[in-house]
């Protein structure tokens, strides 16, 4: 059955208050219909949309609008509250909240507001528009504690929001999907939980998935989004995946996937009383770039300029398989990322307005770890063309620091473009290094094994003021110059090295002594 508003006395004037007529119109179907509005502008408020009613406009040509004399928790529409509400759709229209005329802004007036016991909720095709509040706020019902659900909400517009374009505050097993704002996406739960949300295809300037605690709110999925700037606090259990977003801050968080994302700068970065944790960064593309004066790299939070990935009390953390890229420093690990693995990246230095600046700082550097950290893993990357490589340094030691199978190339600087400063139990092995690339060691305790070296560095292995263990560490040409060593205790072990000579191909085997002296062997 459908009846339609006119019937009731609705004006499509912009001028005479409707509220009365369109409710007279829902409330003729007691057990459900559709409820047509035609063109024209219809000033309604606090209309209450109630079980198996569906209304529908005519498209753009439909505005329904708020009086010039709204007030706060005046709303456009309700869904829910009270009794509650379920199998019901409101689609093709416009909403205007009023708001240049009205004169207030960031209050509790919204365009459709979803109450508690709503449930089966379709909104879609709706421009929402100059709204003093949120253009969709999503909220339990406080008398009878009933959290929304099953919520979709897709294909709409958002712009002149006073607020968030949209407010998932309480909610359960719901999907926004295909919408653009250019104001904020927010879910933000107080007290019940946001469980179970999608967002898929949409596009908006900001995204913040923010709650009081992360008891509130888990297993929010976000696919194929576009945003400038985005926020996850307080939250676990989330998901982002073939996404484009700007820069992200992960605060404290746990239980974060983020996959075959598009960033241009993401920070760890929980707040000083917190940390994030089991946070994995899988397959994505991070660059900080200055691509032009209207995009250039970004600072973030932590204020670090052009750093691609910052990690600061970011623990059991997995960052894999991602290709990054920057003109300053690509990975910057702070203190506290404890058993954090950093394996299978592709870590490229861009020149670019940056770079002199690092160069009088200490130079570019692929991954800067600064202070302590304990059981950080640094394993089978690739790292091209930076001051530097790999350098650990900062007042307290890194502990059992774990440095295996990276191939570095390109760097600058000779002999340390992997550089360690007061270390304790650190493990360089297994990793391959070209053009003056070298391994140097200040101070702590480090294994230095089976490394290569494919230069004619003078030193390609040095050790000054510690205590190592070194062996079955190679070098293509030069091999007597494998090793220098200043003020260290150095044992030797794998005594037998095999060489490959060049440029004749011939196959040698250098023999380290028990005094550390070489000599090698045609083999």
């Amino acid at each position: 059955m459908s009846v339609n508003v006119i019937n009731f006395g609705a004006l499509p004037d912009g001028k005479s208050d409707s509220s009365s007529a369109f409710q007279k119109a829902i409330d003729s179907l007691p057990n459900g219909g559709m409820v047509e509005i035609p063109e024209g502008i219809f000033i309604i408020k606090n209309v209450r949309l109630t079980s198996n009613i569906k209304l529908i406009g005519k498209g753009g040509a439909t505005v329904l609008k708020l009086p010039l004399t709204g007030k706060v928790w005046d709303m456009v529409l309700i869904v829910g509250g009270g009794k509650g509400a379920y199998n019901v759709s409101i689609s093709d229209m416009v909403i205007d909240g009023n708001k240049s005329a009205i004169g207030l802004s960031d209050v509790q007036m919204h365009g459709i507001d979803v109450r508690g016991g709503s449930e089966d909720i379709l909104i879609q095709k709706i421009n929402f528009t100059n709204i003093c509040g949120d253009g969709i706020r999503v909220s339990y019902d406080e008398t009878s504690g009933l959290v929304p659900s099953k919520i979709l909400i897709e294909n709409c517009f958002f712009s002149r929001m006073g607020r968030q374009d949209i407010a998932v505050i309480h909610a359960y097993d719901s999907i926004i999907s295909s919408c653009t704002g250019t104001g904020t996406l927010d879910i933000e739960p107080e007290g019940a939980l946001v469980k179970r949300i999608s967002i898929v295809g949409c596009i908006f300037t900001e995204l913040n998935i923010t709650a009081d605690s992360m008891v509130e709110f888990a297993d929010c999925t976000v696919a194929e989004c576009i945003f400038q700037d985005s926020t996850i606090w307080y939250a676990r259990g989330i998901q982002i995946g073939n996404s484009v977003v700007n820069h992200l801050r992960v605060s404290t968080a746990q239980d974060v996937i983020l996959q075959n994302n598009s960033f241009k700068m993401l920070e760890l970065f929980p707040t000083s009383d917190g940390n994030c944790s089991r946070i994995s960064v899988i397959g994505n593309l991070i660059e900080n770039l200055n691509n032009s004066a209207s995009d250039p790299a970004l600072s973030g939070f932590s204020n670090n300029p052009g750093v691609s990935l910052l990690l600061w009390n970011a623990q059991d953390c997995m960052i894999v398989n991602n290709i990054i890229r920057s003109e300053n420093n690509a990975i910057y690990v702070s203190e506290n990322c404890h058993r954090t693995v950093i394996s299978g990246n592709k870590i490229d230095f861009t020149n670019g307005p940056l770079t002199k600046d690092a160069i009088n700082q200490g130079g570019t550097l692929g991954i800067k770890l600064i202070n302590s950290t304990t059981d950080l893993k640094i394993t089978k990357n690739t790292v091209d063309g930076w001051y530097k490589a790999i350098t650990a340094n900062g007042a307290y030691h890194q502990k059992n620091l774990f440095i295996e199978g990276n191939t570095i190339s390109n760097s600058v600087i000779k002999e340390n473009a992997i550089e360690i400063y007061s270390s304790d139990s650190t493990m360089v092995r297994d990793n391959i290094l070209y053009q003056d690339g070298g391994i140097a060691i200040y101070w702590g305790t480090v294994w230095v094994t089976k490394n290569h070296f494919y230069n004619t560095l003078a030193s390609r292995i040095l050790l000054s003021q510690c205590d190592a263990s070194v062996g079955g560490n190679t070098a293509l040409v030069m091999p007597e110059k494998l090793y220098n060593v200043f003020s260290s205790k150095v044992k030797y072990v794998g005594n037998e090295l095999t060489v490959l000579k060049s440029p004749s191909g011939k196959q040698f085997q250098l023999i380290v002594g028990e005094d550390g002296k070489l000599s090698t062997k045609l083999m």
